[in-house]
């Protein structure tokens, strides 16, 4: 038995609420799942466009001739010195590609960045390609892993560039 002060108003306007907050949560629910789903597709399309790369890498590294023609022109590297920046470039492609799919984590990067750039071959790669793939960047995560890799290539004490002592 209802009490007196019932009214069948009362009734319907808590189902409403109820519908309403019901279709609130489908409507997140499905937001959620389209976002994740688009972050997935470009996250797959990321690593498909990074194997690409790498393949396209593996091309020139095997054939000298490419080497020639795809080294500067002014003479700033000679194709065996733009052959190194080629084999240099696998290892940056690979982790800015794990960086962007979450496989390795800001910090880990930056310790992958200080290996990296302790040798030779990764600072030459840096300092002839650093500043293009900082120009190419399109996104926080290019910005972030070049950002990492500029700080660790700036903290090397044999390096010196523009900015740096």
């Amino acid at each position: 038995m209802r009490g007196a002060d019932h009214h069948p108003t009362n009734d319907w306007t808590n189902q409403m609420k109820a519908a309403h907050a019901l279709l609130a949560l489908a409507v997140a629910g499905v937001g959620a799942h389209l976002w994740q789903k688009e972050r997935h597709h470009q996250e797959t399309k990321a690593l498909t466009a990074a194997s690409m790369h790498q393949e396209y890498l593996r091309y020139i590294e095997s054939h000298p001739e490419l080497q020639k023609l795809w080294a500067p022109e002014d003479g700033s590297l000679t194709p065996e010195e733009y052959a190194r920046r080629v084999h240099a470039n696998h290892l940056f492609v690979a982790l800015a590609a794990r960086f962007r799919a979450g496989l390795l984590g800001a910090d880990k990067l930056r310790k992958q960045a200080q290996w990296l750039m302790s040798r030779q071959i990764g600072r030459d790669y840096w300092e002839s390609f650093g500043p293009w793939r900082e120009c190419e960047a399109v996104d926080k995560w290019d910005r972030r892993f070049n950002a990492i890799m500029s700080d660790e290539y700036a903290a090397r004490p044999e390096v010196t560039w523009a900015g740096t002592a």
